[in-house]
């Protein structure tokens, strides 16, 4: 066992790839808004590479991953990563609900117009990976809404920025 989340208790394979497994809460489709992004763009370095494994008896999801450095360090990104990271941090660290009914779309949205104004910041394909994300989002609800922290991102060997965790839905928190 590597980590618990509020939705989630995540384990580390010791052997072989070193997979890692995360076990999902029934209800919560976070990881699968993933696996299906990265499923229809394989190659964005950005999107984790999520499957799903399986479902519990208790209808609890299982996905697979690599392992991914988590939290984001600066030490173990590339310099465009650490640059993306800030530019987003910054970029969306101030958009809020702008009333309590507000729907998480809708902010994510606010969220991705800023993404974009910032192209020069954030590369291409790392905003092309964010609005899989957000189009995804949509066909799970209308609650699902970013955070960007350094325990939600992750970097891959290449020292890529690694969406691991961005989207959290405002229902169930």
């Amino acid at each position: 066992k590597i980590g618990k989340g509020m939705f989630a208790t995540v384990y580390r394979e010791t052997t072989g790839k070193q997979r890692v497994f995360s076990v999902v809460d029934a209800g919560v489709y976070d990881k699968e808004i993933a696996a299906v992004a990265h499923e229809n763009e394989p190659r964005n370095p950005h999107l984790p590479r999520v499957t799903t494994f399986g479902i519990l008896t208790d209808d609890r999801r299982v996905y697979e991953m690599p392992f991914y450095d988590v939290p984001f360090r600066v030490a173990n990104a590339s310099p465009e990563a650490r640059s993306a990271f800030t530019a987003l941090r910054k970029c969306i660290g101030g958009i809020y609900p702008t009333s309590i009914d507000e729907r998480g779309y809708d902010i994510a949205g606010r969220k991705m117009e800023c993404i974009e104004a910032a192209s020069g910041r954030i590369p291409p394909k790392l905003a092309d990976a964010l609005r899989q994300l957000y189009d995804t989002s949509a066909n799970y609800g209308d609650e699902y809404v970013f955070e960007f922290s350094p325990r939600n991102v992750a970097t891959d060997d290449r020292g890529n920025l690694v969406l691991l965790d961005v989207l959290f839905s405002r229902e169930n928190v």
